[in-house]
């Protein structure tokens, strides 16, 4: 199939464009390379670390293992997937983007940041109800920075909201209690 006739590929430039390119700004420029961080490995560990150790009670404890839970899965799964999709990134493959010198050394699809951020959404929504809506727009504005930063293609975010929110799912009902049992009691 050619490329201007594959609807997916036709759909990630036509996204990318918009967020890459039609709403860049200096705002953008300083915000979403830092922000985006806050979906990575070092941020989320430190996160349920701090949560953890931290908090005198329980459901706070409980909370941050149904968080690690959550990511472990979805990390095993985006892993999973990388691997075997094996996915340039949109600044490999395409010339008119606007980079930031970010260079990163697995494949693009999924979105490991977007699948973390939409893990720690489902486990803060149900925990913390009345945050929810907050916790997915963080989820969103992640997606969206990897978008921003041309680190990902469309596609490459909406699997990884998929992918964190089935595992996280997964993890809630089944993973994520044996292993609160496993440490807790």
């Amino acid at each position: 199939m050619k490329e201007k006739n594959n609807i997916f590929i036709r759909f990630d430039n036509f996204i990318l464009k918009i967020i890459n390119g039609n709403l860049k700004n200096r705002f953008f420029d300083q915000f979403f390379p830092r922000f985006t961080n806050l979906a990575g490995g070092l941020s989320i560990t430190v996160f349920i670390l701090a949560v953890y150790f931290f908090s005198s009670s329980s459901y706070s404890k409980t909370f941050a293992l149904e968080v690690l839970g959550g990511q472990i899965l979805t990390q095993i799964a985006v892993h999973t997937i990388k691997f075997l999709a094996k996915r340039l990134r949109p600044y490999e493959v395409l010339e008119w983007l606007n980079t930031f010198d970010i260079v990163m050394r697995d494949y693009s699809f999924p979105s490991g940041h977007t699948a973390s951020a939409f893990s720690l959404a489902m486990v803060g929504a149900k925990y913390f109800p009345g945050f929810a809506l907050g916790f997915y727009i963080f989820a969103g504005l992640i997606g969206m920075s990897r978008l921003y930063l041309a680190v990902h293609f469309p596609t490459d975010v909406l699997v990884g909201a998929i992918v964190g929110s089935i595992m996280t799912a997964l993890s809630l009902g089944y993973f994520g209690p044996w292993l609160i049992n496993l440490i807790i009691y």
